[in-house]
């Protein structure tokens, strides 16, 4: 059995195929309880299984970006550029 690695737009673009083709919004899929009857348990496992996939994900890359901040020292003259770089921009 092969593994196949999926990052977050994967996830994304198989999610949204999904949706094109049944015409309906994960959530609705979730809570719609006669589209879930009409349809295959090996399609709705599937589905659900690439939208847990992607709540931990993204919750994971969260988690990592705040670490990553946290860690992250602004010195006095990196302050001072960023001030710079935001009153050329305005």
């Amino acid at each position: 059995m092969s593994i196949t690695m999926l990052n977050l737009t994967d996830l994304d673009n198989i999610i949204r195929s999904f949706e094109k083709r049944y015409g309906l919004s994960s959530m609705e899929m979730l809570r719609n309880e006669d589209f879930r009857a009409k349809t295959s348990e090996d399609v709705l496992l599937k589905w659900e299984s690439y939208v847990n996939q992607r709540v931990w994900l993204r919750d994971s890359y969260e988690e990592t970006h705040r670490e990553y901040l946290s860690q992250v020292r602004v010195t006095e003259e990196s302050n001072k550029s960023s001030n710079n770089a935001v009153a050329f921009a305005a």
